[in-house]
């Protein structure tokens, strides 16, 4: 079994919830239709104590998403398509890319 961590930021101007609701709606499903199958797919959406750390850039992160492979291959394969950004991938518009 492998597991891989991604550490996500909302974007400029986007809410918590705004970016909550886009993650578990839009983005969620762009992952899980573009990755090989994954036996476990988290997502973690902290919130922070610092009460003046709530605009964008001071938090450490806004998600924490875990992805469990139950083979390497799998995982590997997850990680090719990571790394070359999904250019290519399903259902994948460029602004959902890796820059």
């Amino acid at each position: 079994m492998l597991k891989a961590y991604y550490f996500l930021w909302r974007r400029a101007g986007m809410m918590r919830d705004e970016f909550i609701e886009y993650y578990e709606e839009i983005h969620a499903d762009l992952i899980v239709s573009n990755l090989p199958r994954a036996s476990d797919f988290r997502r973690n959406y902290p919130t922070w104590q610092h009460s003046h750390a709530d605009h964008l850039g001071s938090l450490p992160f806004d998600v924490l998403t875990a992805i469990t492979y139950d083979s390497r291959a799998s995982f590997e394969e997850a990680m090719r398509v990571y790394l070359r950004g999904c250019r290519g991938a399903r259902h994948l518009p460029p602004d959902q890319w890796l820059r």
